[in-house]
């Protein structure tokens, strides 16, 4: 077999589509030549990276043409006819493993894709959900608190005292309202800078002997404030002078220690 034979059967040779005496042939051929060696090798790597090519491609029309051309040329008519379809089963054979090995490979790239992205969508709905319920429950707070702001301040006894802001806070503004038959007061208050880190606002009734802790305030980020107030203290505190503001170092303290920042006209 000369190169120019043995070259046009290298393509076959690799994919292991020749019959025994044509394999023979090339192999020896190749043995002795070094430039159509290369070429066999070539023909190898390249039988060898079909496997992992993706996407899948079909193999090409040279390809195919080489292999069926390769398994025609017998010379014993009956011996070539089982050569020829065995050789053709081979071809088939390899290009369909070569074709299935690419398309498993491909389809297991979909597969862990899709798997990442399921992951990726339920740690999403996760995180998504979470928040949608931290924002429910903070709407839900903020819509309580309202309501019943509103229905204080609806009721016909209602009492409605004004509040300043102070030097600390100049555009603050707010007003305190109590309702006898309801037993409820509601501080309402805008325009509150925020207090100092680590502090809080905390509402105060200003009596003649002392002040009296009426509850923390929650404030917004647009500087509103709004608070339900219930009078659980007793004693005798002498009269009532008064409504104030004050940032505290901790909420819940039973005694002042920060100034006004809003407060009601009075003696404070």
């Amino acid at each position: 077999m000369d190169c120019e034979a043995a070259r046009e059967h290298l393509d076959a040779l690799a994919l292991g589509a020749l019959d025994t005496e044509e394999r023979r042939a090339a192999e020896a051929h190749v043995a002795s030549c070094e430039a159509c060696a290369a070429l066999a090798q070539e023909a190898r790597e390249t039988a060898h990276a079909l496997a992992f090519a993706t996407p899948l491609r079909q193999p090409s029309a040279a390809l195919k043409s080489r292999i069926l051309a390769a398994a025609a040329v017998l010379r014993d008519v009956r011996e070539g006819r089982r050569s020829r379809w065995w050789a053709a089963a081979a071809a088939a054979a390899v290009v369909g493993g070569v074709a299935l090995a690419a398309w498993a490979g491909y389809l297991q790239m979909e597969v862990d894709d899709l798997n990442e992205r399921n992951a990726a969508l339920r740690r999403d709905a996760t995180s998504q959900a979470a928040a949608l319920a931290a924002v429910r429950g903070s709407l839900g707070d903020r819509i309580d608190t309202q309501s019943q702001v509103l229905a204080i301040i609806s009721h016909p006894d209602a009492v409605r005292t004004e509040m300043w802001g102070t030097e600390a806070a100049p555009g603050a503004r707010g007003w305190y309202v109590w309702s006898s038959a309801e037993q409820l007061g509601a501080l309402d208050a805008d325009g509150m800078p925020p207090p100092p880190p680590g502090s809080a606002y905390q509402l105060w009734f200003i009596y003649e002997k002392g002040w009296v802790n009426a509850g923390s305030l929650e404030l917004e980020a647009d500087g509103s404030a709004r608070t339900i107030v219930r009078r659980t203290w007793s004693g005798d505190w002498g009269q009532l002078q008064g409504y104030a503001v004050t940032a505290e170092p901790a909420a819940g303290a039973m005694e002042r220690s920060g100034e006004p920042v809003l407060a009601s006209a009075g003696d404070w």
